[in-house]
């Protein structure tokens, strides 16, 4: 096996040489998470944290994306929920007026009730 040595800068701005030895060293890559949709492209960084110098299998960073929404199609449920509640108000209004009709209470305030 060889040694490479590679001239790199660090986060402080100096200047280190890293001594690496080929073949031995496996990526590791960490990559954050996708961005938000932006013209049609998702992106993300991906860093090795072996630091092997190579990118022989380092992942996507770009990849193409939709920013159209799913629209839902309403459930039968959905669809049906509104019109039962609708018909059980309706039923207990028509009961609420039979029942004042019988006990006399729409005669005396409705005059076109009166037997």
């Amino acid at each position: 096996m060889s040694t490479t040595q590679q001239e790199t800068t660090n986060e402080e701005g100096s200047e280190e040489t890293v001594e690496k030895v080929s073949g031995t060293c496996e990526e590791r890559w960490i990559c954050s998470e996708w961005s938000e949709c932006t013209n049609g492209l998702q992106t993300r960084t991906c860093e090795d944290v072996n630091n092997c110098g190579t990118d022989l299998n380092k992942p996507l960073e770009t990849q193409p994306c939709s920013t159209l929404k799913e629209e839902r199609t309403p459930t039968g449920f959905q669809i049906l929920a509104p019109v039962h509640l609708g018909l059980v108000i309706l039923g207990v209004i028509i009961i609420l007026l039979v029942a004042l009709w019988k006990k006399g209470v729409l005669r005396g305030i409705i005059p076109s009730f009166k037997r």
